[in-house]
């Protein structure tokens, strides 16, 4: 979401915000170049509310097994403490921006940065599975306001373009560490404080950046207060998307013809319907519709919804395989996460500088080919798999996450005009991040599949009185205690079943990022260059068409 805010974040065209003043504060003789010091504390607050709400995207992965353990929940319910947060953040993230152009940005980061604590902590005391997913849904909400609140707020205090730039620029790199650095830091809190660690991290510092903020934080005038805004768009929105996300998550657990499941199929496709009606038609709508008339900007956008279907969703899966087929403890499996986190945080400069020489079709080619390579290499994964057999494979993969990431951006942000740049970095986030939804939801329907097929033909050599209990628990991770032989073998069969399961899971994944890599090769452009263009979007309507 690097890219600079369009007009209806409350900046003119010469970067000052409307009578407020270059920092927001209504004060137009105030030199725009000085308080540094508060300028400092200002990036300080937002670059770690942006920090804590991109963490929590990956931060639980390798929580998920511990979790699962005490709050004696299966593979659909570790996927729905990912999704609660996930589904609200990039349900919301469309229209986080607008509620802050209509309550004031200052009071908008507030409220939704005490709400992401109220989440956090509601998440650490968490007793069941729905209480944690109700906290990890005020999370996701609020983070859909923090971070394109915290970029606009970055317009406003600085209305040099170079300066700017920098520090979108910085903004941008800090996501991708955030998300990169989750595993490996909930690895080391879960080994040693237990699974509400990886919750609690947020409580003092979310509390330090509202203290921060009280004090750093500009007053930019609400650019929209007191206009309509588009409430049927959210709405139908989170229906459709839970709707189906329900249906795939559940599907395996409750049968693919079970009522519930048809019934969420049927909601699903009717508020889609709906969804596209609405956002066709209505006057403040949230989707930029008129984008998509470029078929680069179509075609980046589904590479981003791949880039979240067969990549960000492959953590959660690696968190599993490392866990329950190898045996790692939490510690062991954040560590295990290093090369690949290592890979993110090198590669993505070196893919910036990529895209500004040769633009984003060819890094974004290279990155989807590399992850799908590293993806095939994980399907072939087996439970004696020693790690310094992996841990290239991780690096492949993680140079190939990076190169796409923001060469996609770059792609998408090409074909839209300056005044539009808000709600199309907004519409490439909110399709990658459904992208880690429906990953999640698809391909862990593949692995459950999978792993019960495996668990299926070794129950069969199990004395008959015992077999269904047997696979039931398997299913679950409910193995009991001991070191007999009988333990050892049902630990055996565990680890294999779910071996299996992951292998389908990654060989799909690999599939969909080829599939991606074709999507790029027809659709995007080869003359794409960085930076905003002046055709699509370009005296567009506020609602971009």
């Amino acid at each position: 979401m690097a890219a600079e805010l369009p007009g209806e974040y409350g900046q003119r065209a010469d970067g000052r915000g409307d009578g407020q003043g270059v920092d927001g504060y209504g004060d137009g003789a105030r030199d725009a170049q000085g308080e540094p010091r508060r300028r400092a504390a200002l990036v300080a607050t937002l670059f770690l509310a942006v920090f804590l709400a991109m963490l929590d995207l990956s931060v639980v992965n390798v929580a998920l097994p511990a979790i699962g353990g005490e709050l004696g929940t299966g593979i659909a319910g570790l996927q729905w403490v990912i999704d609660s947060y996930t589904l609200a953040f990039a349900g919301l993230l469309l229209v986080g921006g607008l509620i802050g152009d209509r309550l004031g940005q200052r009071a908008a980061f507030l409220w939704s940065m005490t709400a992401f604590v109220v989440g956090a902590a509601l998440c650490t005391v968490a007793p069941s599975l729905p209480v944690l997913l109700a906290g990890r849904a005020v999370q996701g909400m609020a983070a859909a306001v923090l971070v394109p609140g915290s970029l606009s707020l970055i317009v406003h205090s600085f209305p040099d373009p170079v300066a700017r730039a920098k520090v979108i620029g910085a903004w941008s790199g800090l996501n991708g560490v955030a998300v990169a650095a989750g595993p490996v830091l909930g690895g080391w809190l879960t080994s040693a404080l237990g699974w509400p660690a990886v919750f609690a991290v947020n409580l003092p510092l979310g509390l330090l950046a509202l203290v921060l903020a009280a004090r750093a934080l500009p007053r930019p005038r609400p650019s929209l207060r007191g206009q309509p805004m588009d409430v049927s768009g959210p709405v139908l929105g989170l229906l459709w998307s839970t709707a189906l996300a329900f249906a795939l998550i559940e599907g395996g657990s409750l049968g693919w013809a079970s009522p519930a499941v048809a019934v969420a199929f049927g909601i699903a496709v009717a508020g889609f319907v709906a969804f596209l009606a609405v956002e066709r038609r209505g006057e403040h709508r949230m989707l930029p519709v008129g984008l998509f008339r470029s078929s680069t900007f179509s075609g980046a956008i589904a590479v981003a919804f791949v880039v979240g279907f067969a990549l960000s969703s492959v953590f959660f899966f690696l968190s599993l395989y490392f866990q329950r087929v190898k045996g790692y403890s939490e510690a062991a499996t954040g560590l295990a996460f290093v090369p690949a986190a290592l890979a993110m945080v090198i590669g993505s400069p070196l893919a910036g500088r990529a895209v500004g020489r040769a633009g984003p079709r060819p890094p974004m080619l290279a990155g989807l080919a590399l992850a799908a390579v590293g993806l095939g290499l994980l399907a072939t994964l087996e439970t004696d798999t020693p790690y310094g057999m992996i841990w290239w494979i991780l690096v492949l993969f993680g140079l190939g996450v990076s190169a796409s990431i923001p060469a996609t951006n770059s792609a998408a942000l090409a074909q839209v005009a300056p005044e539009r740049s808000g709600a199309g970095s907004a519409t490439v986030e909110s399709a990658q991040q459904f992208g880690l939804v429906f990953g999640i939801a698809v391909l862990g329907a593949v692995q459950a599949s999978g792993a019960a097929s495996e668990l299926a033909a070794q129950a069969e050599a199990l004395p008959a009185p015992v077999r269904a209990r047997a696979v039931e628990a398997l299913a679950h991770q409910q193995i009991p205690e001991g070191t007999g032989a009988a333990v050892a073998r049902l630990r055996d069969m565990s680890a294999l079943a779910h071996s299996n399961g992951l292998s389908a899971a990654f060989a799909a994944a690999a599939c969909a990022a080829l599939a991606g890599a074709l999507v790029a090769f027809f659709a995007v452009r080869a003359g794409s260059r960085a930076g905003p263009r002046t055709g699509v979007g370009a005296g567009a309507g506020a609602d971009g068409t």
